[in-house]
């Protein structure tokens, strides 16, 4: 309960400190970085877990959790450029 309103808190100072426009160009880019870790990291991936190791699962988790957090983080600033309408985002609106 206090962590999850400190993080908010926290989260909506560092987005209301950023313009709304670096914002959206930053969730842009961020997308594309997650887009091409994506195209490297699957056939990777693929490749360690086609040799049937424990080794090759364990780099597959270790190289997903980055990639989900660079998406959730360029979608989060996107859509938190839409508060005009009166919605305020939240990252617990994900979840």
């Amino acid at each position: 309960m206090i962590g999850d309103l400190l993080f908010q808190v926290i989260f909506e100072t560092i987005l209301e400190l950023i313009p709304k426009k670096i914002r959206k160009v930053a969730g842009i880019i961020l997308i594309i970085i997650g887009v091409l870790i994506s195209l490297i990291a699957i056939p990777f991936s693929l490749l360690l877990m086609a040799e049937d190791t424990d080794f090759g699962l364990f780099i597959a988790v270790l190289l997903a959790i980055p990639i989900v957090m660079i998406f959730l983080t360029g979608f989060g600033l996107i859509l938190s450029t839409k508060d005009d309408t009166g919605y305020r985002f939240s990252p617990m609106d994900l979840v």
